[in-house]
C-alpha cells in the first residue's frame, strides 16, 4: 500500500512530527469481543480451520504505540513512539497507567522483558539508544548510547539467556548487550556493534533491519527487514547474514517478529501476522497460514500471552490527534 511509505519516511526522518498534544489521555476501556478472526492459507498448504475469536484490549487515546512485550502475570507492556511514554495495561482486564512519564527528547520503539531480573528492555528510536527500566518501578536502570553520528533509528529488542540484541532500521547494524552470566544484569561497557555483512541488503534511504529474535544461545538471530519483505539469519558473532529461504508468498513491510520454539510469527503492516515454520538449522521455513482479522490496522509488533497473541495496531494510515483511539488485538495462534 503506497500510505505504508508515509510510516517510512517518519522514521528514516526521525520521527520529529509525531509529538503528542499532551500526555493526558483517559483510561482505558475493558477488553471487548470483536468479530470472529480468520486466516488465509497458503494455495500449498491444506486448508486449517479455525474458529478464534478476537478480543481488543483498549490503549491510551492519541498513545501511538510501536512496541509491546509480556511482564509477570497478565501483566504487558506498550511504549509510545510518539511520546516516549510506555503503558502498563493488564491484558486480561483491560485496566492500565502511565508506567513511564513522556519524555521531550526519547522516543520509545521495541520492548523486551526479562523475568529473572524484572528489567525492561526499550529500543530508544532515533536516539540511537537502548533504556533499561526496572520493571516493577518504572525507574530508569541504564541509559546505553550506541550508535552517534549518525544515530539511526534502534528499532526493536531480542533477548537471549546472556545477551540482548537491538536493530537499527536506518544502518546495517545489530548491537549487542551482554548480560553477566550469574546475575543477568547488563553490562553497557561491554556492548558492541555487529556490522551485517553477506545477502543483507542495505537500502540508505529506505527502513532496513528491524523486527529481531535470537536463538536460546544468542549464537544466531533472524532480522526482518520491512522494505524488501526479506527475512535473514545472522551469526551473532560475525555479522554475516544469510537470507532464509521461504516456502510461500509474503508482501513487503515486515515490522515485528515473535518466536515460539520453531514456529515464527512475522507481523506485517499490511493487516496481516504470517506463521512460518522454521527447520532446525534455521536455514528455511515454510508459511504455514496468514492470520488476518477485522480489527488489525497497520500492526507493528506482537507478544505472545497463553495461547494468543497481543498485536500492536500503530495505525499509521490514520490521522494522529490526541483523540486517535489505539488498541491491541488479540488472536489466537
Amino acid at each position: 500500500m503506497s500510505s505504508r511509505f508515509v510510516y517510512r519516511a517518519l522514521i528514516v526522518a526521525g520521527l520529529l512530527s509525531l509529538l503528542l498534544a499532551g500526555c493526558q489521555a483517559p483510561p482505558p476501556q475493558s477488553a471487548n469481543p470483536q468479530p470472529e478472526a480468520s486466516v488465509e492459507t497458503p494455495k500449498a498448504a491444506e486448508p486449517e480451520a479455525t474458529e478464534a475469536m478476537s478480543t481488543i484490549v483498549m490503549l491510551p487515546n492519541g498513545f501511538q504505540p510501536e512496541g509491546v512485550t509480556v511482564g509477570r502475570g497478565d501483566t504487558a507492556f506498550v511504549g509510545s513512539v510518539g511520546s516516549g511514554a510506555i503503558y502498563k495495561i493488564n491484558l486480561l482486564t483491560g485496566e492500565g497507567s502511565v508506567f513511564v512519564a513522556p519524555q521531550e527528547t526519547q522516543r520509545v520503539a521495541g520492548l523486551a522483558y526479562d523475568r529473572r531480573t524484572d528489567l525492561l528492555y526499550v529500543a530508544g528510536a532515533e536516539s540511537g539508544n537502548a533504556l533499561v527500566y526496572d520493571g516493577l518501578t518504572g525507574q530508569l536502570t541504564a541509559n546505553v548510547q550506541f550508535a552517534t553520528d549518525p544515530k539511526g533509528f534502534v528499532n526493536d529488542v531480542a533477548l537471549a539467556n546472556d545477551v540482548v540484541y537491538f536493530t537499527n532500521s536506518s544502518l546495517p547494524h545489530v548491537y549487542q548487550l551482554p548480560l553477566a552470566p550469574e546475575s543477568h544484569l547488563p553490562d553497557p561497557s561491554a556492548s558492541r556493534t555487529i556490522s551485517l555483512t553477506g545477502d543483507f541488503e542495505y537500502l540508505p534511504e529506505g527502513l532496513n533491519g528491524n523486527g529481531i529474535v535470537a536463538s536460546d544461545d544468542g549464537t544466531k538471530l533472524i532480522v526482518a527487514h520491512t522494505d524488501l519483505g526479506k527475512l535473514y539469519v545472522v551469526d551473532a558473532a560475525t555479522g554475516e547474514t544469510t537470507e532464509l529461504v521461504l516456502d510461500g508468498e509474503v508482501e513487503i513491510y515486515h515490522d515485528g517478529l515473535v518466536l515460539a520454539g520453531d514456529t515464527l510469527y512475522v507481523v506485517n503492516y499490511n493487516d496481516k501476522v504470517y506463521v512460518v515454520e522454521l527447520d532446525p538449522e534455521w536455514t528455511s521455513g515454510k508459511l504455514v497460514r496468514t492470520l488476518t482479522d477485522p480489527k488489525l490496522e497497520a500492526p507493528s509488533t506482537a507478544a505472545i500471552h497463553g495461547d494468543a497473541l497481543y498485536v500492536v495496531n500503530a495505525r499509521w494510515d490514520a490521522e494522529q490527534t490526541p483523540e486517535t483511539e489505539f488498541w491491541l488485538t488479540q488472536v489466537r495462534r
